[in-house]
């Protein structure tokens, strides 16, 4: 016997994470971070880990959640499809760090230029990718020798305060090495030849509690990830092999391959030839078609099952086939007999009806006599006794009998199994067919119906009101997706909706609410989708939040300027901007722990605001005064208007988001939801008379729906062109 093969093992490189992060003051704990991000699923292996260190050396409120941004955004950009690579993964989360930093830059928040050390790096497989800013060190520990990896990773030619992230590194790596990525400051504790030896001399559990104890002892702040690569032995699956039996040379088994082999063959040989004999059949495709003779005479109906019943002898066919020759041929000998008792029967009942005699119809007013024998017949009447049977009735039987007795032997033949399959192929074949052309037609009804009502929906306009021409205008009818009483305003993070209430939050999703902190009750809401937050004001300009991940609120530091009213709020990034319509100022709030900074005024030039109506943000801040949409970029006031050459725009509420540059207005006044291109110009329009009663509106623009509220629901619209 041939040897078995010996099971091959394969070596995986598997990297073991372990972090020292010191910090010894809660001040300066959100400006140092360290990442480490494994794969969160199946599809998402192929990506390997994810990590890195962040370090922000400006300690000003406005750069304090500049790390854990910067984290978030490349997490997410990082694992959002797994048909990348793991290098164009980390090259595009990284181009997505820069885009959102030039954003921050742009809001006039630039003290973090220049001041941001930052390692982040991809270890999959064997492969080991990263990128360095600033004073950060990365150190590869290999057969006793130490080298820092991250020397000169970045040109003097590329250097640019706003492209934090400029080039990356590439390499392999080894079992046994040992990485080392670390802030600048453990050299003010050891020396780089230190750093190896004690790498060398110690267990990688006794050098991490050394490096946790040396650097919390003599620093306030510090971060080291220290990477071990080692081997992961997996064993690869031996084929399963089936034990043979031991054969008698001088048995029938020794030649039932070639025998089964050969059966196979003439089978096949049948089935070709029987489907060349179908008409109707092309020969060589084996495809129904209609030759151009039949079409003319008798043109084919949209749903009449004639597509089908060829397909189900194939199928049949093909199904014998795989029970062998001997039962193969039992069948095609029972299937003749059968044609012929039918074809007799029919013949036999042709026969007897042209024999009958043709009379005409009997009037009402008229009899006529016939002989006793006979009975009186009127039109539409039934018998009023059976007729008996002829005497030459039982000749005509004598050929259908034989025929039934030679089937009834025959079948009484078969074994079981070879009856049930028998009984089986019937069925297939006088039953299942019904089934499917009665289903088909029952489809085909539908699609008619379904036709039907579109076309008198087309006919008959939903929405009377004026609408831009050219433009899909009227949508379908909304769902109801919420009943109650209380309603402030929906709110959609990442596609979940959440319904501000007076007196607690409902999780459309989960159809559930969360009260609020005892005495609190919110005036205005907005979303932070960065932080997966809702915030809530009141009255007296007391702020909270709602986390929807943890679904826990807490009270923030929210230091608004005295004398000041907080009407509206929203937020952009991590900002929160908040309307003073007494004092005509809009203040910016840059996110701290545990709520928000001292505000600035965002306006850098005097405009009232003592008649706004609502204000929303993406990249610019809009706000509605006076019945007209105004927009505000870096705090100044731009020349620009809805474009109204078509229709005027009646605003009641805006909506804005920074996933879009696109900005919705809602007309309750022509029952529409208009969305504005940036350069003022309506790109859609969406109508429904239903639109008339709404009071506040948001845009879930993942799952293309404008969920509306009302005075006591709220109703989603879906915003997909038909």
């Amino acid at each position: 016997m041939p040897k078995r093969k010996a099971e091959k093992k394969i070596a995986l490189l598997e990297p073991i994470f372990n972090e020292v992060l010191v910090s010894n003051s809660k001040r300066i704990t959100p400006f140092l971070e360290i990442l480490i991000a494994p794969p969160e699923n199946v599809t998402h292996q192929k990506l390997g880990t994810i990590f890195g260190i962040f370090e922000i050396i400006d300690y000003s409120d406005d750069s304090s959640y500049i790390v854990n941004y910067l984290i978030s955004v490349i997490k997410k950009e990082y694992f959002s499809s797994s048909k990348r690579t793991s290098l164009e993964s980390l090259e595009l989360s990284l181009h997505k760090a820069n885009l959102a930093l030039s954003k921050l830059a742009a809001h006039d928040n630039v003290n973090w230029i220049g001041k941001v050390n930052a390692i982040c790096g991809v270890i999959e497989k064997n492969n080991f990718h990263f990128s360095q800013t600033g004073n950060i060190t990365a150190l590869l520990l290999r057969s006793r020798s130490l080298t820092e990896i991250s020397e000169n990773i970045i040109p003097e030619d590329k250097l640019n305060p706003l492209k934090t992230f400029v080039n990356l590194s590439s390499g392999k790596i080894l079992s046994g090495d040992k990485i080392i990525v670390t802030t600048s400051d453990i050299f003010n504790v050891f020396s780089f030849e230190e750093i190896k030896k004690n790498a060398l001399r110690f267990s990688r559990d006794e050098y991490l509690q050394f490096l946790r104890t040396a650097l919390g002892n003599e620093l306030d702040k510090s971060a080291v990830l220290v990477i071990d690569i080692q081997e992961k032995l997996e064993e690869e699956v031996a084929r399963p092999r089936c034990q043979k039996k031991d054969l008698n040379a001088f048995s029938q088994v020794a030649f039932q391959k070639e025998r089964e082999q050969e059966n196979k063959t003439e089978i096949a040989e049948e089935i070709s030839e029987a489907l060349k004999e179908e008409p109707g059949i092309a020969k060589t495709q084996g495809h129904i078609y209609i030759k151009a003779e039949e079409s003319i005479e008798k043109p084919r109906r949209k749903s009449d099952g004639k597509g089908i019943l060829p397909s189900i002898g194939i199928f049949v066919l093909g199904l014998l086939s795989s029970l062998g020759k001997g039962f193969l041929s039992l069948i095609k000998i029972l299937f003749s007999k059968i044609s012929a008792l039918l074809m007799m029967a029919a013949s036999w009942i042709r026969k007897k009806i042209s024999k009958i005699p043709k009379k005409n119809s009997i009037s009402a007013n008229q009899e006529k006599t016939l002989s006793s024998d006979q009975e009186i017949v009127q039109p539409n009447s039934l018998p009023a006794k059976e007729v008996p049977a002829s005497p030459r009735l039982p000749a005509l039987f004598k050929p259908l009998a034989k025929k039934l007795y030679n089937l009834k032997s025959l079948f009484s033949r078969f074994t079981y199994t070879q009856k049930i399959y028998i009984i089986l192929a019937a069925l297939l074949i006088f039953v299942v067919p019904y089934f499917i052309v009665k289903i088909e037609k029952d489809i085909q009804q539908k699609k008619e119906r379904a036709a039907t009502i579109k076309m008198l929906e087309e006919q008959a306009p939903i929405v009377e009101e004026k609408t831009v021409q050219g433009l899909p205008a009227n949508i379908p009818a909304p769902v109801v997706v919420y009943s109650g009483a209380g309603i402030i305003k929906p709110l959609v993070i990442k596609g979940s909706t959440y319904i501000i209430k007076n007196d607690s939050i409902h999780d459309l999703d989960q159809q559930k609410d969360f009260p609020y902190p005892q005495g609190f009750s919110p005036d205005n809401a907005c979303v932070m989708s960065d932080l997966n937050m809702i915030f809530l004001v009141n009255r007296e300009n007391k702020l909270a939040s709602f986390n929807v991940s943890s679904y826990q609120f807490e009270d923030n530091i929210f230091p608004i300027p005295s004398g000041a009213q907080t009407n509206f709020i929203g937020t952009y990034m991590t900002y929160l901007y908040a309307l003073d319509s007494v004092n005509s100022k809009i203040y910016r709030y840059p996110r701290v722990e545990g709520g928000f900074g001292t505000p600035t005024n965002w306006l850098k030039q005097e405009y009232s605001l003592s008649n706004t109506s609502d204000m929303t943000l993406n990249d610019n801040v809009f706000i509605i005064d006076n019945g007209q949409t105004k927009k505000f970029f870096k705090g100044l006031a731009e020349d620009w208007k809805i474009d109204e050459t078509t229709i005027k725009v009646i605003p009641d509420r805006i909506f804005a988001t920074s996933e879009s540059t696109d900005l919705f207005v809602l007309d309750k006044t022509d029952a529409c939801i208009f969305k504005i291109d940036p350069s003022g110009n309506i790109s859609q329009q969406f109508c429904h008379p239903e639109i008339k009663k709404a009071q506040e509106f948001s845009i879930d623009l993942e799952h293309q729906k404008a969920v509306v509220s009302g005075e006591q629901d709220v109703l989603n619209f879906n915003l997909t062109s038909p």
